[in-house]
């Protein structure tokens, strides 16, 4: 914490003053137990001396971190943030994560996070299918990226499709029977829309009117070689972006 930690070099906090800085309604999210070692290990009981291990935690990786101590976490009201693929790139392994899950108390305290792009997965799609080759099943990690990930977060008003909630939804092709398992072979080529705040950004040409029906102005564009229609000002600031998106 009092060393360099941003990328130009800025000083960490001290982690407990940003815990307790940290409404109890809001998450606090830290990084710990990344790696499998003996300081990674004792991070935990840092953690704790500092009182920084509340009911709105939220580890990040916690690779180091036992399963049977995850169980006593999650009765805390402590939550984890899964980063598989970026586990696997840094560290050949990741949390057993069956294990885990075994605990009663695990239930919408797991979020499925893909870290960074320089190790983890390209998007969110893409680490979903890392997730299930670790053997977790589709239905939970339909979950993990949706109502137990608003509950890890504490958005109440997100992570599933209720009268009054926002309008936030992914709209994916039919290929399966369950929404997890069209989840899984989904990639972003093949998302038929993605509606924000009830407004659609993002689809398919033949979902035109829905775009109409709103009175929304759109641009065509190409994802991954697939032709969609984009919202118009969405295409303007990707275009001025300097950073470009491959497939884009």
């Amino acid at each position: 914490e009092h060393g360099p930690a941003g990328a130009h070099g800025e000083p960490g906090g001290v982690v407990a003053d940003r815990c307790a800085a940290t409404a109890p309604g809001r998450p606090f999210i830290v990084h710990a137990a990344e790696v499998v070692d003996a300081t990674a290990s004792a991070e935990l009981a840092a953690l704790e001396d500092r009182g920084c291990l509340r009911p709105n935690t939220v580890l990040v990786h916690g690779l180091a971190i036992a399963p049977a101590q995850w169980h006593e976490l999650f009765a805390r009201g402590v939550s984890l943030c899964w980063c598989p693929s970026s586990n696997a790139f840094l560290f050949g392994r990741t949390l057993c994560l069956r294990s885990v899950l075994e605990s009663p108390a695990a239930e919408g305290h797991i979020a499925l996070g893909s870290d960074s792009r320089v190790t983890g997965s390209a998007d969110l799609l893409d680490e979903l299918r890392v997730a299930a080759a670790s053997g977790v099943s589709a239905g939970g990690l339909a979950l993990m990226v949706t109502s137990w990930a608003a509950q890890v977060l504490g958005l109440d008003d997100a992570g599933r499709i209720r009268v009054g909630a926002p309008a936030d939804l992914l709209v994916l092709p039919p290929t399966s029977d369950t929404p997890g398992e069209a989840l899984l072979r989904c990639r972003r080529a093949d998302v038929s829309m993605v509606v924000r705040r009830g407004t659609p950004v993002v689809g398919e040409p033949a979902l035109r009117r829905a775009f109409e029906c709103r009175g929304i102005h759109v641009r065509p564009i190409e994802i991954d070689g697939a032709g969609r229609l984009m919202e118009a000002s969405l295409a303007r600031r990707i275009e001025r972006c300097l950073i470009e998106e491959p497939g884009v």
